[in-house]
């Protein structure tokens, strides 16, 4: 398979630790060293119209595969930001490190704008409070965004409500249903 191949030419730039979940194996690319000023490229062909390394040995199936395998990651790796940014504040780790607070801990050592740092910040003091919403969020039911506009209006009384009536819905939806 293709795949191996595509291994094969990312492993150059640093580590692959297979996981194997459920059906299929994914692959975590940890950098040896980290780069403090990640190299800008235009998309898939980089600066210089080169496809980049291993990507055009894919198959359409398999790039797609490869694709929906990261996004089902990205999505564990918001909510596990998520859980780490409530740790942190219920910890006061950000003013005890001489942050002025988690948001500016947030735009300054993790490089959030304003607006990535206060949704965050404000969902997963939320998520914390309702696993249910940690969980549509983990399963990709619940955009980040989506859960944004429903935290400042999530009660005990109504939770369930908002949450169930936000699954599968556009921002503007949810937006109207609060």
């Amino acid at each position: 398979l293709h795949i191996a191949r595509y291994v094969k030419s990312l492993e150059k730039c640093g580590t692959f630790f297979p996981e194997t979940q459920g059906f299929g194996c994914h692959f975590h690319f940890v950098r040896e060293q980290f780069d403090p000023l990640p190299r800008m490229s235009s998309g898939p062909l980089g600066r210089e119209g080169i496809m980049k390394p291993g990507l055009s040995q894919l198959s359409d199936d398999e790039l797609l595969a490869a694709l929906k395998s990261l996004a089902r990651n990205e999505r564990k790796n918001v909510v596990a930001i998520l859980d780490h940014l409530a740790a942190m504040e219920d910890r006061k780790l950000a003013t005890s490190r001489g942050y002025a607070s988690l948001h500016d801990y947030c735009m300054r050592e993790m490089r959030y704008s304003e607006g990535e740092a206060a949704r965050r910040i404000h969902v997963a003091r939320m998520a914390a409070k309702f696993d249910v919403l940690r969980r549509a969020i983990k399963t990709g039911r619940l955009s980040l965004t989506a859960a944004s506009i429903l935290a400042p209006h999530l009660t005990w009384d109504n939770y369930r409500r908002l949450i169930r009536g936000s699954i599968g819905r556009r921002t503007r939806q949810v937006e109207k249903l609060v």
